[in-house]
């Protein structure tokens, strides 16, 4: 899984997004025990770099055919640098894009992001 993790990783910061988002979509679906790892900066591009990639991504939601997946990696993304704005956008993506229930996105909110107080 760490190399699985690795490629995805490494994918990003190519700016091979929707490679990137296929693979870590993938490897958190047949593996959800790694959902909450969160990875040493050393493993991940550099935070400027994920940063642009966040932004770069945001403008891709919409697409109809991708959408989903890029919204998975823009949470991925907000999660992996502590971006809850990033990570509720993604989120919020994913459970507007579903088409049919997907017990994969709510176990992604509960996992990723912090309770909130009402």
């Amino acid at each position: 899984p760490l190399g699985t993790a690795g490629l995805g990783h490494a994918n990003i910061g190519a700016g091979l997004y929707l490679s990137a988002g296929h693979v870590l979509q993938s490897l958190l679906s047949l593996q959800p025990e790694m959902i909450d790892v969160m990875y040493d900066p050393q493993l991940l591009p550099p935070r400027l770099e994920l940063v642009r990639a966040g932004v770069t991504i945001q403008q891709r939601l919409d697409e109809e055919r991708d959408g989903m997946t890029y919204a998975f990696l823009l949470a991925y993304i907000g999660h992996q640098i502590h971006d809850d704005e990033m990570l509720k956008k993604g989120i919020e993506a994913l459970e507007k894009g579903q088409e049919d229930p997907d017990p994969f996105i709510p176990l992604l909110r509960n996992i990723w992001l912090p309770i909130e107080n009402p």
